[in-house]
């Protein structure tokens, strides 16, 4: 089993508190005269550090879903509440596991001043020796992944500014604008949508989901164009979705590789869905390979790697017999 950053941070936090919390009470009882050196060192003690241990590890995984579910919120004035209770909750988990490890396990009772400290521990432990594990371990993976973010976004910019992608639009409007100049202006008219679009998002983290539908919109008309009737397009969005932000050009990637992983003509066409499913956005396609397709993955790892990034949420691949499903998160405004 491998172990991310984030999991190593709580484990030396974990560790930390396991070690400092008895550590603190052993040097206060030896400086008060509560306790000689020879008490410090009794195989007792050792229930003292596996109580602390799995103390911080209740308290840290507590924290850890709880962010996590707070984070799935939308309504902002419930989002503003939701952390005071979170701190609330850890702190009759704390109180609640004390009293069971030592009335239940180990028969030592628990001092009310005991449990005060513990509640302060509970608020403020956590968070403190977290944040400092979370920037020990991952102020190098921040850097990093903040690097690879900006090289693929202008990676991605790049690939849809290609001379090929140009080349092809440019062919398909050449065919059609003496045999129909009002097809062709409309065909320059979302030829040029698409390109502004990209310009005008291209240094931006998240955009409207309303915005990249409106993208995709155009880039699906000119499809259109070049293979008519090749594509069977579904978007079903739900009321309300459309003020959801996504990464921006995601929708654009996730539909070219359907497009280049898969035969579509007017007799056989690619049917695509698109849909949302609650804080996610899922672009399904039916299933129909090309043979020989030389891809190294770039478009969709590109995409991977800006999304966890800006979202901090992965995207999810699901594959069966006759479909190919790629669901991308969406992030509510604040």
């Amino acid at each position: 089993m491998s172990f991310s950053r984030q999991n190593k941070a709580d484990i030396l936090a974990a560790v930390f508190i396991a070690i400092a919390l008895p550590g603190y009470y052993k040097i206060k009882f030896l400086l008060d005269g509560q306790m000689t050196i020879e008490q410090l060192l009794v195989p007792s003690a050792l229930y003292e550090v596996m109580y602390a241990f799995l103390l911080a590890s209740l308290l840290l995984i507590l924290y850890r879903y709880g962010s996590h579910q707070i984070d799935r919120v939308g309504r902002p004035g419930l989002k503003r509440l939701l952390p005071i209770a979170l701190v609330a909750a850890s702190v009759v988990v704390a109180i609640g596991f004390t009293r069971f490890f030592f009335n239940v396990v180990v028969d030592w009772g628990s001092p009310a001043s005991f449990e005060f400290d513990i509640a302060v521990l509970a608020v403020m432990l956590p968070l403190i020796v977290s944040g400092v594990a979370d920037r020990i371990f991952l102020a190098s993976e921040a850097k990093i992944a903040e690097q690879a973010a900006l090289v693929a976004r202008f990676e991605t910019l790049k690939a849809r500014l290609s001379p090929h992608f140009l080349f092809n639009s440019l062919n398909t409007l050449a065919d059609i604008v003496e045999e129909d100049p009002k097809l062709a202006v409309r065909f320059i008219e979302e030829l040029a949508a698409i390109y502004r679009y990209i310009l005008e998002h291209r240094d931006e983290q998240l955009v409207p989901l309303a915005a990249e539908i409106e993208a995709i919109r155009s880039m699906l008309y000119l499809l259109r164009s070049r293979q008519p009737g090749a594509l069977d397009v579904e978007l079903e969005l739900a009321p309300g979705t459309e003020s959801l932000q996504i990464v921006p050009l995601a929708l654009q990637t996730v539909v070219e590789n359907a497009l280049k992983h898969n035969a579509y003509s007017a007799g056989s066409p690619l049917k695509l869905r698109v849909f949302t499913d609650e804080d996610q956005l899922v672009v399904e396609n039916t299933l129909n390979r090309r043979e020989n397709v030389v891809s190294t993955d770039s478009g969709l790892e590109s995409l991977r790697t800006r999304i966890e990034h800006v979202c901090r949420r992965p995207i999810q691949i699901r594959e069966t017999n006759e479909t190919y499903s790629v669901r991308v998160p969406l992030i509510r405004s604040a």
